[in-house]
């Protein structure tokens, strides 16, 4: 078990850290080469530095530049391809692999077959993961160039040698790889699905356009009719996601190299989508991949290290022993526009999720579900409780969970009551016998597992810890009504008149049950009695605005804000005054100058007001020029090569403090002939 996170107001957890950045990163600019043919291993690497472009290249592919080696070393090396384009590529071996055709675990006791094609673990998001079973034909793609094969039939999913329909067992594995690939992707704003998606959801049409994502083809080995035949578990370029091309996707998985293995498949699916966000092999200086350690529920892998015999497989930055790779995988994978969720629940007692409780056996029943984001999240949920023993349960995936779980019991000032991580589950009941009625947290953090002593376990970090899991608290009920909790909020409290507010209530909560009644006094003259409202603040004053709640038996609370309405700054008209011509040309050079005056409603110049104007005439242009001391500004128009007509028009004329009165101006336009 590894330590809680501190439970304070400033912490911040990693969904709302990371969702601060742009979820629509730009495409880098690959290194250019130029090949007679493809490479591995230590010849890939020897072409990289030859170019002279090994920094350029370690950039581009987010790998530290002194572990670029690395990545074309040994066995890892023989994975690693680059096309004739300098393109990397990883061809995956079946290194690991649990033999034959088991593994399949589903959820429900019995899978319904219309739901198969239909599954979307975030149907909303702007970005996409499609797990295609149904067949695909690959033209153009520099897949077809590789092996010579324009176009790539590939055939739909088939275990049972019937490829034309899916059978019981077909479905069941489908449902089951898809449920374990969704887990993996669960903390973060990307679509899961195994539904065809539109083309423009998948392919970027460029650089503004925010909604992408990759296909990733699971299917027989089109490989063992070529020459050159993989032996392998699927293969993906790396750092494709968010490219403007289609031309290095999709990805591809091999049911048939991979025993028709659920596990391994999924397995898999997520590690060449991990190819394709950008993300390179964990392995060690003498794995490939690295396989893992532990045994049993806390037996744990990298993704993209292999997976297939361990229960807990996870991101990873490399944070086990004699490791070749320390990408931070989340970061890696937010530059290609994969970021974390947003949060459900809060980490601070303002911010807490409150759980409406439903009365079984005699006690108040409280679940929810929720998700981690990551190493830093928290999550606070808020319950009521009489005297007596509260029991906290949690619940994970039952296959392929990707959370390690502390959960903490924290009264109502945020103190530690009692704490659960066992070393040697996920899940950490937690029973406790509070003191005292009225309102408790339960915080939800990420957890990791010490070294085990005498043995290669090495345990594992926090970092990986990101995933789905249930919640569920039974309390005793308290016999005395709970006062209900007013929460108020508004997105400003002070400002220039007419001001508007917008108040937030919703977050107020009954620790026994539902609010019967929001009541709010904005505090000049107007009232509201929904969980949120909003008002317009005409006068200038300090203004009370404040939310009463109510509960079933009539307890009230309440919640003020106050409103800093400032009277608004008096803006000063100004005007053009004046539009001088003159002729500034030289030898073989004709071209004129304005000289605008700017002055205010008083006739005082203006200093600092940019002037924006045009020439027109026999010469075009525009330019900006802010006053002087004495309110000139001097305009040169573009040179000509003959006479004729120069004319300068003030299109705009703005200055902090000034509002620009255009019924003012003695003229916006002059002309001069020469």
């Amino acid at each position: 078990m590894l330590s809680a996170l501190a439970f304070s107001a400033g912490a911040d957890t990693g969904a709302k850290r990371q969702n601060d950045r742009a979820a629509n990163p730009p495409e880098k600019t690959h290194p250019v080469f130029e090949f007679k043919n493809e490479s591995r291993g230590a010849e890939a690497y020897k072409r990289i530095v030859n170019a002279g472009k090994a920094k350029e290249f370690a950039q581009f592919y987010d790998i530290p530049e002194d572990e670029l080696p690395n990545v074309f070393k040994g066995k890892q090396g023989e994975m690693a391809r680059l096309d004739k384009k300098g393109r990397l590529f990883f061809v995956d071996s079946i290194e690991g692999a649990v033999a034959g055709d088991s593994g399949a675990t589903v959820f429900e006791t019995a899978v319904d077959p219309n739901k198969t094609f239909f599954l979307n673990s975030k149907p909303d998001s702007s970005k996409t993961i499609y797990l295609d079973f149904t067949g695909h034909v690959a033209t153009g793609t520099a897949w077809n160039s590789s092996y010579g094969i324009d176009p790539i039939n590939s055939p739909a999913f088939d275990t049972d040698g019937s490829p034309s329909t899916f059978s019981a067992s077909e479905h069941s594995a489908i449902q089951g790889v898809w449920r374990r690939v969704a887990e993996d992707y669960a903390a973060f704003d990307v679509n899961v699905t195994t539904q065809e998606p539109p083309a423009d959801r998948l392919v970027r049409s460029g650089s503004t356009d925010a909604i992408y994502g990759t296909r990733v083809v699971i299917t027989k080995d089109f490989t063992k009719s070529t020459t050159s035949p993989c032996g392998c578990g699927g293969f993906a370029y790396v750092g494709v996601f968010n490219s403007t091309s289609d031309q290095y996707k999709p990805a591809y998985v091999f049911q048939d190299n991979l025993g028709n293995n659920e596990k391994n498949i999924a397995e898999a699916t997520t590690h060449e989508a991990g190819h394709n966000l950008g993300l390179g092999h964990d392995g060690t200086s003498t794995t490939g991949y690295y396989q893992g350690h532990g045994t049993g529920e806390t037996g744990w892998a990298p993704i993209m290290g292999v997976g297939y015999s361990k229960n807990l497989v996870q991101w990873s930055k490399g944070e086990y022993a004699n490791a070749n790779n320390t990408q931070d995988d989340y970061l890696v994978m937010q530059g290609k526009g994969v970021i974390f969720d947003g949060d459900e629940a809060g980490n601070t007692p303002g911010t807490a999720k409150a759980l409406t409780a439903i009365v079984v056996n005699g006690l108040n029943s409280y679940s929810t579900k929720a998700i981690l984001q990551g190493p830093l999240d928290v999550d606070l949920f808020s319950f009521s409780s009489a005297i007596g023993n509260v029991s906290i349960t949690t619940s994970l995936a039952p296959t392929s969970p990707n959370v390690d779980l502390i959960i903490s019991l924290l009264d109502a000032q945020g103190n530690t009551l009692a704490q659960a991580s066992p070393e040697n589950t996920l899940n950490a009941p937690l029973s406790f016998s509070v003191p005292a009625a009225g309102t408790y947290y339960v915080s939800v953090q990420p957890s990791g597992r010490t070294a085990v002593a005498g043995t290669s376990d090495q345990g594992y970090p926090r970092y990986g810890s990101a995933g789905n899991y249930g919640l569920s608290i039974t309390a005793p009920i308290s016999t005395a009504n709970q006062t209900p909790v007013a929460m108020a909020t508004a997105d400003k409290i002070t400002g220039t008149a007419p001001l508007v507010v917008n108040f937030t209530g919703s977050g107020s909560y009954d620790p026994e049950g539902a609010l019967a009644a929001f009541a709010w006094d904005l505090g000049n003259g107007s009232t509201a009695t929904t969980a949120n409202t909003s008002t317009t603040y005409t006068a200038s004053g300090v203004f009370l605005a404040s939310l009463t709640v109510t509960d079933a038996q009539g307890a009230t609370a309440s919640k003020s804000i106050q409103i800093d309405v400032k009277q608004p700054v008096a803006m000063v008209p100004m005007s053009v005054a004046s539009i001088t011509m003159s002729n500034l040309s030289a030898k073989r050079v004709k071209r004129a100058g304005a000289r605008v005056k700017i002055l205010d409603n008083t006739g005082k110049p203006v200093a600092n007001a940019s002037i924006s104007g045009a020439w027109s005439g026999i010469v075009t242009g525009t330019a900006t020029v802010s006053t002087d001391s004495q309110g000139f500004a001097n305009f040169t128009s573009p040179n000509a090569k003959k006479s004729g007509t120069y004319v300068f028009t003030v299109r705009s004329v703005s200055s902090t403090g000034y509002t620009y009165d255009t019924n003012g101006n003695t003229m916006t336009s002059n002309s001069i002939t020469f």
